[in-house]
């Protein structure tokens, strides 16, 4: 699964030297694993706690996931009318 390390990096305006550093391995062996994509879970969990953010932000984005759940739970409050199959709105008070 791709990581999206290089993203986190961009958008908190970290280098990859700055995390190698971090993390305690050299610049080319952040280099050479981010292009080849191959990490241990005992590195990625060290990434992340050197960028912040939690294990699972390192593959999908927080924001992506709050707007699915959005989705969800919007879609959660509709039904269909099996007669006509138009879309019903329930409010439960």
């Amino acid at each position: 699964m791709e990581t999206r390390i290089k993203v986190i990096l961009k958008e908190k305006g970290i280098k990859q030297k700055e995390l190698a550093n971090k993390v305690g391995i050299s610049y080319q062996g952040l280099k050479d694993a981010l292009s080849r994509n191959q990490f241990s879970i005992s590195r990625l969990e060290d990434i992340a706690s050197a960028l912040g953010v939690e294990f699972y932000e390192l593959f999908v984005d927080k924001n992506d996931i709050l707007k699915q759940a959005s989705e969800e739970e919007e879609k959660s409050d509709k039904f269909i009318c099996p007669h006509c199959g138009r879309p019903l709105k329930v409010k439960i008070e």
